[in-house]
């Protein structure tokens, strides 16, 4: 009996172990495959520090020009200072940043493209650059109003543009319809200026006599022939029987 007994503690223990090991030799094994296989994209390591990506877009809702960037860093290595020039002036600087605006008002950047450039520094010493192009419309922040008078719509337009590079009123354009609609331009005014740009209004008339009774949508283009720049816009016409 005592042998029996003994024999079974024994084997009790046994197989305690043997599920021990079994279950560490588990987590170690899958641990590794989980390495193996794939890796966080926070763990990825670069070599070499890198700009993957520069870009700008001039917006006319904000008035400037907008960047964005991408910067791989060395393992190790982190961003001591990003600089932005045009030619040698420096325009912005910062650190913890990966975009900004800068403004046609603080800046003054002349119309049509200009070259960026971003230079970053890094605590390893090592300094990247990188160019990107931006192009800003040589007429902007253009908007259309009209009233109606008579038998005829009267256009109001505002925009700005530079005097470095000047533009003359644009053309009207009807651009889908068959009827006789007829434009005339009437006017131009200065408003104000601000450093290089000028705010200009601008008047037109689209008469509708002799048109045929009826509602009419209206596609307009506003052409600013000097830089083959466009804009469009559409009116609504209700054209009342005589």
């Amino acid at each position: 009996m005592n042998y029996i007994k003994n024999n079974k503690v024994f084997l009790f223990l046994f197989l305690s172990f043997s599920i021990i090991i079994l279950t560490l030799s588990y987590r170690i094994i899958s641990g590794n495959q989980s390495n193996s296989s794939g890796q966080d994209i926070n763990d990825v390591e670069y070599t070499n520090n890198s700009i993957a990506s520069l870009n700008g877009a001039f917006s006319d809702a904000r008035l400037g020009i907008e960047f964005s960037w991408n910067i791989q860093l060395a393992t190790g290595d982190t961003i001591e200072k990003y600089e932005i020039f045009q030619d040698d002036k420096l325009l912005k600087s910062g650190k913890n940043a990966a975009s900004c605006i800068l403004t046609l008002e603080e800046h003054e950047f002349t119309t049509g493209n200009n070259k960026f450039d971003l230079l970053v520094t890094f605590k390893s010493g090592q300094t990247l650059t990188k160019s990107v192009y931006v192009y800003i419309d040589e007429a902007y922040d253009f908007k259309v109003s009209q009233k109606v008078e008579g038998n005829k719509l009267v256009y109001n337009l505002s925009y700005y543009y530079d005097e470095r590079r000047p533009v003359t009123p644009p053309q009207m354009r009807v651009t889908n319809s068959d009827q006789p609609f007829q434009v005339r331009y009437i006017s131009a005014n200065e408003v104000i200026r601000k450093g290089h740009y000028v705010s200009m209004n601008a008047e037109y008339e689209l008469s509708y006599q002799g048109v045929a009774a009826g509602k009419y949508s209206v596609d307009i283009r506003w052409e600013f022939s000097d830089y083959n720049l466009f804009f469009n816009s559409n009116s609504m016409i209700d054209v009342e029987g005589e």
